[in-house]
């Protein structure tokens, strides 16, 4: 069984979704876990506000058409 500190450090460097038995051990402890779901929202929520910036700053630094 998979602990916090495992779920996290794979979801946090994107192994998460790697192997089969990885993926299944990670949604069992998602169902079983509170903190993990909680973490997982905030994660997901992180990553979009991060890409969203990501691409208002490539845009800004796109020249202007003329």
């Amino acid at each position: 069984m998979m602990n916090c500190r495992e779920y996290i450090n794979l979801l946090t460097s994107d192994r998460l979704s790697q192997a089969l038995t990885t993926r299944v051990e990670g949604a069992l402890h998602r169902l079983i876990c509170r903190n993990c779901r909680t973490f997982t929202r905030n994660d997901e929520k992180l990553r979009a506000v991060i890409h969203e910036h990501q691409t208002k700053m490539l845009d800004a630094l796109k020249p202007p058409d003329n």
